[in-house]
This record gives structure tokens, sequence and C-alpha cells, in this order.
């Protein structure tokens, strides 16, 4: 199935990203439909891998770290990128799934402020809810 692709891509930018093998911690794949097309999207929370070689989390910061979403419309192109404290995902009234984040962000008005935040699919690129 086209879902298969997504969690592929993303098993395989981990394994690039880390340079090698890494610990999985739970909830480090979160799958659903953001897109709408039906198939299975990934997204990979870099928060919840420790590579074994090198960098142990080479995509966070001291409080955000990056999450790759990969969309099975948009397969074979890179992923979408968010910097986040965390996620998770959610309905939305289309029926579609968002990314609802939470952490420190300059949509806060604060940068240095918490605040959550809700993402959609646009069609074109991940858009966040005001």
């Amino acid at each position: 199935s086209p879902g298969q692709g997504t969690r592929a891509a993303a098993e395989a930018a981990l394994t690039a990203g880390c340079n090698g093998p890494a610990t999985r911690e739970p909830g480090y794949l979160l799958t659903g439909n953001l897109d709408g097309d039906g198939a299975e999207d990934t997204l990979l929370d870099w928060s919840r891998i420790l590579c074994e070689t090198a960098v142990p989390r080479p995509f966070c910061g001291a409080a955000l770290c990056t999450v790759d979403v990969f969309l099975s419309s948009r397969a074979g192109l890179p992923p979408d990128s968010l910097l986040t404290g965390s996620v998770q995902l959610v309905p939305l009234t289309n029926g579609n799934q968002g990314l609802a984040t939470y952490g420190p962000s300059p949509a806060c008005g604060d940068a240095t402020r918490n605040c959550q935040g809700l993402y959609y699919w646009d069609g074109a690129g991940l858009t966040r809810l005001e």
C-alpha cells in the first residue's frame, strides 16, 4: 500500500540521519492521514530517537526537536519539517488529521514561552491555524 512507503521513507531518513543504528523510543513514528488521500502518512519524531553513533540527538537543540512529516501524496519528495517540543496527531473537522505541537515558538508571541500550535495540510504545505 502507498502508506508503507511513508513508513519506509521515515525509517530510511532515521538511518541516514543517525549515520547508522539507533534506539527507537515508543512513539518515534506516528501514522495518520494528514493530506486527505486516504493513504497513511508518517511523522518521524527525532526527540524519541537516540543515535548510537556520534551525536545522540542530531536534530534537537536545547528545547526543540525536528519532526519530519512524510506524506503519501508527496512520495519521493523531501519531508516537511517542524521544530517543536512535542507533537501529536489530532482529528480535524474536515476528516483529516492535524499536528498539535507544544513548546517555545516565535508563533507564541514570545519565543521563550511555551504554547500550543495546530498545523494542517493545505495542499501545498503545513500551515499553522491561528
